[in-house]
C-alpha cells in the first residue's frame, strides 16, 4: 500500500577519498554504503571532509549534486 516516510536530515556524512576519485565514484560508494548500513540518502544533509581534499573537484561535484555543503577539518581537529 501507500505509506507516508519521513526522513529527518540530521546526518554528516564524513568522506575520505584518494586523490582524483571521482564523483561517479563516490556515488557509487555511497549508495553501497546506505545499501549496507540501511541509512536513507535523505538522512543526510552536509557533508565533511579533511581539508587535504578541499580542491578534489570530484568531491565538491559530488556534494554539489546532493546540495549539501562541505566543511573541512584539519587533521588535529579529526583526531
Amino acid at each position: 500500500g501507500e505509506a507516508l516516510h519521513l526522513v529527518p536530515r540530521i546526518g554528516v556524512l564524513g568522506v575520505g577519498c584518494r586523490r582524483g576519485t571521482t564523483a561517479q565514484q563516490l556515488e557509487e560508494a555511497f549508495a553501497a554504503f546506505c545499501a549496507a548500513s540501511g541509512l536513507s540518502p535523505a538522512a543526510v544533509c552536509a557533508a565533511a571532509s579533511i581539508d587535504l581534499k578541499k580542491d578534489e573537484p570530484g568531491l565538491a561535484a559530488f556534494c554539489k549534486a546532493h546540495g549539501w555543503p562541505i566543511t573541512f577539518y584539519p587533521a588535529d581537529e579529526l583526531r
